[in-house]
């Protein structure tokens, strides 16, 4: 077999459907059986809707009847407010992952990917002539093994292949906890999604449908609670929402969840070797506040097919493409990165967080432009000075 791609997420079959369509042989395999809830904001920013869009695939995407979102509103815990918006005719979309993941995964199908859920990554053993053996087993089945030419791990934050290949640089060091759930609610911020900052927690609230009153509300808390099981959030996770409610407001009424996940902050040593590809979350990953992680999987995918093309139809240069992977990887995320541990830094600090949300509010122009650069339809360089970020850093 030429490609094993572990994880059906966005990364995985995106990864699996562009193979498909060059010819190449591959399988992928997850754990998970789907349809399957996902712990996620569920928002999928302008950038990733232009990938989508690319891909041929956002049509099938827009058939769950997704919400459009237009821009964000930021608010303090002690009033301080601004809002961002998306130039004209960019969107952000607002979508449950339980659907968003289906839809990516049947076009993948369709396209002749080969898929195998509930199969479970037990190990992996490099082979000595090149390649990999990855042994799975399914259920309380014996295990077996899949041998390959080439493996990708798009399995996420805790990514069995990065481990198991010696890719992982270090332990998270943002020790923070997300509590998912959907709410029925009717949102008074229109085509609008919020984050609110506050000492201690954030909450990222969105639209997910377009018709019918479904929300995504995400609250990311320190790790002083990881021990708790999901249930047993609810009350802290309650509180936290609160705060998002007008008085005079229909109540938010939570109809799925919770799910959980973190800790944050993982880090590769490389997003690839000679003959192994790491591809979304699983290439490193830093804070679930900036919305750019289907994005991220989205390139990272488009970026590994091309490397795994060129490798299966030029072998005796196949490490070639793979460095080049690697390299595009680290271009990719390093304006993101470095954005996001700003932003981290002034999040974390009361006086900062409210001054800059201040400052904001008085620069629309300048709101703007941090949210589309946060939607990757901005470079870094759009952004232009700001020295609130800058002392941050």
């Amino acid at each position: 077999m030429d490609v094993l791609i572990v994880g059906a997420g966005p990364a995985g079959s995106t990864l699996a459907s562009l193979l498909a369509a060059e010819g190449i042989k591959g399988m992928v395999v997850d754990r998970a059986a789907f349809p399957r809830a996902k712990p996620c904001g569920e928002c999928v920013n302008p950038g990733a809707v232009a990938m989508l869009r690319r891909l041929g695939v956002l049509d099938r995407v827009m058939e769950c009847d997704p919400a459009r979102i237009t821009g964000w509103h930021l608010t303090t815990a002690s009033g301080a407010a601004a809002v961002g918006r998306y130039e004209e005719g960019d969107y952000g979309l607002g979508i449950p992952r339980i659907d968003f993941d289906h839809v990516l995964l049947n076009h993948a199908r369709q396209r002749g990917a080969t898929i195998h859920e509930r199969t479970h990554v037990v190990d992996v053993r490099a082979r000595v002539r090149g390649g990999y053996t990855v042994w799975c087993r399914t259920g309380d089945a014996e295990r077996f093994g899949v041998d390959c030419r080439f493996l990708v791990g798009a399995d996420g934050l805790r990514s069995v292949v990065a481990r198991r290949l010696g890719l992982l640089r270090r332990t998270p060091r943002l020790r923070k906890l997300s509590i998912t759930c959907r709410l029925r609610w009717c949102g008074s911020t229109g085509h609008a999604g919020t984050l609110r900052l506050a000492d201690g927690y954030t909450v990222g609230l969105a639209p997910v449908h377009a018709s019918a009153r479904l929300w995504n509300a995400t609250v990311v808390i320190p790790s002083a609670h990881w021990s708790a099981r999901a249930i047993d959030l609810l009350p802290i996770y309650a509180q936290r929402i609160a705060h998002l409610q007008d008085a005079n407001a229909e109540t938010m009424t939570i109809v799925d969840g919770p799910w959980t996940s973190g800790p944050f902050d993982w880090s590769v040593r490389a997003a690839a070797t000679s003959d192994a590809l790491l591809i979304g979350d699983a290439a490193g990953y830093f804070d679930p506040l900036t919305g750019q992680g289907i994005c991220q999987a989205l390139k990272t995918a488009e970026f590994a097919s091309e490397a795994i093309r060129d490798a299966v139809n030029d072998e005796p240069n196949a490490r070639r493409p793979f460095s080049r992977y690697n390299r595009r990887v680290v271009r990719l995320q390093a304006p993101v990165r470095l954005f996001q541990r700003v932003v981290e830094r002034v999040i974390q600090r009361n006086k900062l967080r409210n001054a800059f949300i201040r400052r904001l509010h008085e620069s629309e122009r300048y709101a703007d432009r941090l949210v589309r650069f946060a939607g990757d339809v901005l470079p870094l360089a759009g952004l232009g000075r700001l020295d609130l970020l800058r002392r941050a850093g």
